[in-house]
């Protein structure tokens, strides 16, 4: 499928999702490196925006105050003032934030707060709480006009300094980004998996050999014609067919793997050539009803050095890889490598941008501006086959027993890395990288 390996030279510049700690067998989460949005003076005008924002907070404060009753709730100030109780409810609950930064994010714009003011006048507030206010306003909407432009501009830059509210905007993006992808490319899927799986060579300890579990949970059209071709693992010397062989080659092992985890009938047709194999997804029409399920499984031998780089290559990192070329809801990628491989180390978390120059490897140096900054994290499962089950993906731990059984390998010998990434963004790349080479 489209999850590959590939491998990274030096370190460049990289954004990170480092898992920190001694190795454990409990769970654990890795934070993103979090993201920042910069304007020339940033530190100054966040500074100016605090002390403009008090300002505000006590000016507004008065005004409600100084407003005849006190059921100051917003249905009751709504129709105390004549306004719209969705402007009520949003302008009180900015001023119950104990922060101002978090109150400004939330307060509405200098326009609707001006609406408020009028109101307030008219239903006969306070003179002086009036004129205070209305000064404290025209501060803030000064404030946001030369430094910021306009107040969505400013809800973006007070979203990457509060987290909270920063994940939050990145999801709704990511949603409607899924939205958009979804009607033009005609197709979607619930869950896409790409599941890694490093173990000692048996042949040559020096190198790792490596499995690949990967799927679709929820894949349908939602729109007639549209085709859809899923790309697996390019072919390996050490995969050629060898029936006297009791390891079976990868395309074997892709076929009877689907026929065991995809739906019944089989919904695909497996397609080999010199280049790689193909998975041709069967048409079953249209809509959530003809969504299907579809897992295929690959392994290839003596694919990652574990000593050294290879002679004569600058590789210098190994990297467990999806790139998101079908809109889905959610995307799991993990790695789930041998104990005794790299103990010491733990992953890195890489994302790119591949609308513009394509697929990467980490080792592209010149591909460090196609970086993306995230929120999304890698969770360390610990070490055992039971660790790694989710109610995202049915029967995963039975998926990996599977492969490591038809390889000889000892699945609860197995740690795990896990990314959960929700609408992953289209036309991206994302990576757990190792860098076990310095």
């Amino acid at each position: 499928m489209k999850g590959r390996i590939a491998k990274s030279a030096d370190k460049s510049d990289t954004v990170r999702s480092k898992a920190r700690g001694r190795r454990s067998a409990s769970r654990r989460t890795v934070d993103a490196v979090p993201g920042r949005i910069e304007t020339n003076g940033a530190s100054a005008s966040r500074d100016e925006l605090v002390r403009v924002a008090q300002r505000l907070r006590v000016a507004l404060k008065g005004v409600l105050r100084g407003l005849p009753g006190d059921d100051v709730r917003p249905i009751p100030l709504a129709r105390q003032l004549g306004l719209n109780k969705n402007l009520t409810s949003k302008l009180l609950a900015a001023l119950a934030k104990g922060d101002e930064i978090a109150m400004v994010r939330e307060l509405p714009g200098p326009v609707p707060l001006a609406s408020f003011l009028r109101a307030a006048k008219e239903a006969r507030a306070t003179p002086t709480s009036i004129t205070r206010a209305e000064s404290a306003l025209e501060s803030f909407r000064r404030l946001i006009a030369q430094e910021f432009g306009d107040k969505t501009h400013l809800d973006t830059l007070l979203a990457s300094w509060l987290p909270e509210s920063s994940a939050r905007a990145e999801l709704t993006a990511r949603q409607l980004s899924f939205r958009g992808a979804s009607l033009i490319k005609g197709l979607s899927a619930d869950v896409d998996v790409a599941s890694f799986i490093m173990y000692p060579s048996r042949d040559d300890p020096a190198f790792a050999d490596v499995g690949v579990v990967s799927g679709r949970i929820g894949l349908r059209r939602i729109r007639h014609g549209v085709q859809i071709r899923l790309s697996g693992g390019t072919r390996h010397p050490a995969t050629t067919s060898d029936r006297s062989s009791d390891v079976p080659d990868h395309a074997v092992l892709a076929e009877r793997f689907s026929r065991e985890f995809s739906d019944d009938p089989l919904p695909l047709t497996i397609r080999d050539s010199s280049s790689g194999t193909e998975y041709v997804i069967d048409d079953r029409g249209i809509g959530p009803k003809s969504a299907i399920r579809v897992f295929v499984a690959e392994c290839y031998e003596r694919k990652i050095s574990l000593l050294r780089p290879l002679e004569g290559r600058r590789d210098r990192r190994c990297c467990s890889v999806a790139v998101v070329d079908e809109p889905c809801k959610t995307l799991v990628l993990e790695t789930l490598i041998h104990r005794d491989i790299w103990p010491h180390l733990e992953p890195e978390l890489c994302i790119y941008d591949t609308a513009k120059n394509g697929r990467t490897s980490p080792m592209d140096e010149d591909r460090s501006a196609d970086l993306m900054t995230t929120n999304d994290r890698v969770e360390a499962l610990g070490v055992g086959v039971d660790r790694f089950a989710t109610p995202l993906i049915p029967r995963h731990v039975e998926m990996i027993r599977y492969v490591c059984n038809a390889r000889g390998w000892d699945a609860d010998a197995l740690r795990g890395y896990r990314c959960v990434s929700r609408y992953p963004f289209y036309s991206s790349q994302m990576s757990i990288c190792w860098s076990p080479f310095g």
